[in-house]
């Protein structure tokens, strides 16, 4: 009891109740104002020195006008929480001394369209909120938004505190370019018009970085921190910051030492060996197994690990030794095993494809690799993990029927309306635009300025109301599409996988039709498209133009009747029976093609045009 009474005394006057009609409370402000105002600011000293600070304030926003304000309070003894919009009360809520509360969210809908601004309405509010925490302990909190890109001096102030957190973790806090409003879509975060990073997503970084900074790679960690890139290491992590220096830690032959005797370290003056110990950059577990190959190290790149539906992966294989040199000759063998089923043993080749019906489209495919040597003997191992991109993790969405050209087209429900302004926002290198079932059209052809791939997921049609071009492709770059259907002059083509570069000095190709079939040249035929059609069913890719023959001798050796089937590409060869065509080969020279070659994992050749046949 005595302890007890000792204990409430300590502190006093805060153990009295503190309802509005009692004493204590009325008496407070006459007697105790300045010794509440020391407690107010040790309060603010101490919520300095928190991270995840206790009342924030922050906007969300995916579409332009459309905007929701978020506000959270915790702290114990919640006695009222006020919320403002341009210092007008907007929601209120009080909690009694006995409820104890300790917890409070509320999130504001709003409209610019709504908000009632005179002259333009402002895709991104410009209105000032407010939060306003008083407690039973006679705190109070105060935090507005948007917050002040410098320091003013009041409530939508940056919590400069943060600021030197961060410093602690070498985090400044982020600054903005100003961008017009058509590019909101793509700030960081979404519709954001300052110039400076605000304090909610400032903590989110930081308390990420924290939660990251036991498990990341060091050199993702600060990709990720400098630039908000989710880098991964997948496939790579073997390859990379795993080498020694042969200078520092060559191997010596040492009789003594257990196994083949041979030994890392360093040879001292007095001809003693200092073993090798790491530095924090060098390779630390198991990379000196195979010493007596000079330190070799087996490692796989692959051209993508997220491919397409129909896209082939090109898979090489490397030997690094310690001096960081590629080694590659015939006395190493290779056994392939896909999802722990061998598909190829003693495999002397340093490249292999890996095929689309060689992968899942919906589980992670592994492809492991055991290097051996002319004995058999295993040297190193490397795993790859291969997941096909589809229509559920597309970099670009478009939906003819519920999308805008608006939104920012990064998932399903933001997709873009048009195929043009999704290739318009093409960023990186050939990103992938998942294109929605519908039916979709254009009186001019789809300018596509930087490579990428269009995979169409359920039934979509593309329709030229003018003519049958419907894309055309920037110099330099290549369009790949993926189960479309293009009609044009109530004639349909179905693109089953097509990859169309335009590697010529032009500025645009044609994709569909184009220059074919202009006179005085026999056209192609009427099922040309199909054969288009089985060709690329294949996998392969396939590029064509037309050249002319006007020299009926020229015709020998002509390649016809092309086809691939069960993985082998099947031809015929036209030999002319005589100084003019016969009706048959006439016949024969419609599926006809010249000029044919495979370059880079690509089928090209020309159709065959001839003069017309009096």
């Amino acid at each position: 009891m005595k302890d007890s009474l000792k204990n409430l005394l300590g502190k006093y006057p805060y153990f009295f109740k503190k309802d509005e009609d009692t004493n204590f409370y009325k008496s407070q402000y006459v007697t105790n104002q300045r010794f509440k105002d020391v407690y107010q600011t040790l309060f603010d000293l101490v919520e300095s020195l928190r991270l995840n600070k206790r009342c924030l304030v922050w906007k969300v926003q995916n579409a332009p006008y459309v905007y929701t304000i978020n506000f959270v309070a915790n702290f114990p003894n919640l006695k009222n929480v006020t919320l403002y919009k341009n210092d007008v009360e907007i929601y209120s809520e009080s909690f009694t001394y006995e409820e104890a509360e300790d917890s409070f969210e509320y999130s504001y809908e709003g409209n610019t369209l709504n908000d009632g601004y005179i002259g333009t309405t402002p895709v991104i509010p410009n209105t000032p909120f407010k939060i306003v925490v008083e407690t039973w302990d006679e705190y109070i909190i105060s935090k507005g938004f948007p917050e002040n890109d410098s320091i003013r001096g009041n409530v939508y102030d940056h919590d400069e505190s943060l600021d030197e957190i961060g410093a602690l973790n070498n985090i400044p806090r982020k600054e903005y370019l100003i961008v017009a409003p058509e590019l909101y879509p793509s700030t960081e975060p979404p519709y954001n018009n300052r110039a400076s990073e605000d304090d909610f997503n400032y903590i989110k970084r930081m308390l990420e970085y924290n939660r990251r900074i036991h498990t990341d790679y060091p050199v993702l960690l600060e990709l990720w921190k400098l630039y908000g890139i989710n880098a991964t290491l997948t496939n790579r992590e073997e390859g990379l910051l795993k080498f020694f220096d042969l200078e520092k830690h060559p191997n010596f032959k040492n009789p003594d030492a257990p196994g083949d005797g041979w030994f890392s370290g360093t040879l001292n003056s007095d001809g003693t060996i200092t073993p090798w110990t790491p530095e924090p950059w060098e390779h630390q577990d198991k990379f000196c197994d195979y010493s007596q190959y000079g330190g070799l190290y087996f490692f796989i790149t692959c051209s993508t690990n997220i491919p397409t539906r129909k896209q082939i992966v090109d898979l090489v294989f490397s030997l690094i030794n310690g001096a960081g040199k590629n080694v590659e000759d015939n006395n190493y063998m290779f056994d392939i095993y896909i999802d722990d089923v061998i598909v190829k043993r003693n495999y002397t080749d340093w490249t292999y494809q890996i095929y689309p019906s060689q992968l899942s489209e919906y589980d992670e495919t592994n492809v492991r690799v055991d290097c051996k040597d002319s004995l058999g003997k295993i040297i190193g191992s490397a795993t790859i993990h291969l997941r096909i991109r589809g229509c559920s993790d597309a970099d670009l969405y478009v939906d003819v029927t519920n999308g805008s050209d608006s939104y920012d087209g990064k998932t399903a429900e933001t997709a873009f309306k048009t195929i043009q302004k999704a290739c318009n926002t093409v960023l990186g290198e050939n990103d992938l635009i998942a294109v929605l079932e519908g039916d979709y059209t254009i009186s001019t052809p789809i300018n596509v300025i930087k490579s990428c791939t269009i995979i169409c997921c359920g039934d979509v049609v593309l329709e030229n109301t003018t003519d049958n071009r419907f894309f055309k492709i920037n110099i330099g770059n290549q369009l790949s599409i993926q189960d479309m259907d293009l009609l044009y002059d109530e004639t349909t083509n179905t693109v089953e996988d097509g990859t169309f570069a335009n590697n010529n000095q032009t500025n645009e190709i044609y994709v569909i039709g184009g220059s074919l079939g202009l006179p005085p040249y026999v056209p192609p035929p009427a099922d040309f498209p199909d054969l288009i059609k089985n060709l690329t069913y294949s996998d392969h890719v396939i590029s064509y133009d037309q050249v002319v023959i006007d020299d009926y001798s020229d015709l020998n050796d002509v390649i016809y009747d092309l086809k691939y089937e069960n993985g082998d590409i099947t031809y015929k060869v036209f030999e002319l029976s005589g100084d003019e065509l016969t009706p048959e080969e006439w016949e024969t020279l419609q599926t006809a093609v010249t000029g044919l070659v495979y370059e880079e994992h690509k089928i090209k050749y020309n159709v065959v045009g001839v003069i017309q046949n009096d």
